[in-house]
């Protein structure tokens, strides 16, 4: 089939296009799949401070052959893809995200970022130590400049009450009802971000995507880009 639409997939900090393995398995078969790496993510090298604008500015040079592609974000990625969205470095046929942390202040950003230091990981979560280690070049540099990401977002929000109404791009706020990073209340705002945005709670879903059903959330991707496309 060859002319299956376009779906990009974001990635969360510190993750690799490697962790959406199970996902892309169940859509495959429907959507032309791109994975990303970000900069400094995978087995991509980068030596600058990490921000959402870079990220973003790179995200949208490597998608640039594709027109009008859908996106799906998990947690960070769900954030570079409405900025991308946002400032119209890409247009996107239509935003899904999951997991999404959009209520960025400076307490928010100091608490998720002290989750980041390295030898606290390698102390306390050996396994996933291993696993950055894995994924990535250089994992304690990535949790480094990520850490640095947040603090610097907690200061000035690249999304905010502003915004919305901002775009009229179709876009979906999935968030896991036992999710403990992300609130409904920031959730239903986000949403508000389109004028043609919706929210959805998904019941018992927690924010890893690793722990998520795989044939569940593709089913729900799928019956978004199907109600755009027919």
């Amino acid at each position: 089939m060859d002319n299956k639409p376009v779906l990009i997939l974001l990635p969360g900090a510190l993750g690799a296009q490697s962790m959406a393995n199970d996902l892309s398995s169940e859509l495959q078969e429907d959507f032309e799949l791109v994975r990303l790496d970000y900069p400094g993510h995978g087995s991509e090298v980068y030596n600058g401070a990490l921000s959402i604008e870079i990220i973003s500015q790179k995200m949208a040079e490597k998608i640039r052959m594709y027109r009008y592609p859908f996106v799906f974000g998990y947690s960070m990625g769900g954030y570079v893809a409405i900025y991308t969205q946002l400032t119209r470095m890409a247009n996107f046929r239509g935003i899904i995200t999951y997991g999404t942390k959009f209520d960025w202040n400076p307490e928010v950003a100091k608490r998720e970022s002290s989750r980041l230091d390295p030898a606290k990981i390698q102390e306390k979560v050996p396994q996933y130590a291993k696993h950055l280690s894995d994924s990535h070049e250089s994992w304690q540099k990535l949790c480094q400049q990520t850490g640095q990401l947040m603090l610097e977002l907690g200061k000035k929000p690249l999304l905010n009450q502003e915004h919305e109404d901002y775009i009229s791009t179709p876009l979906l706020i999935l968030r896991g009802s036992d999710d403990n990073m992300v609130t409904e209340a920031e959730s239903i705002w986000a949403s508000r971000i389109s004028s043609e945005g919706k929210f959805e709670s998904c019941d018992g879903w927690e924010h890893p995507l690793e722990k998520l059903d795989k044939r569940e959330l593709a089913d729900k991707i799928r019956n978004f880009t199907s109600s755009i496309l027919n």
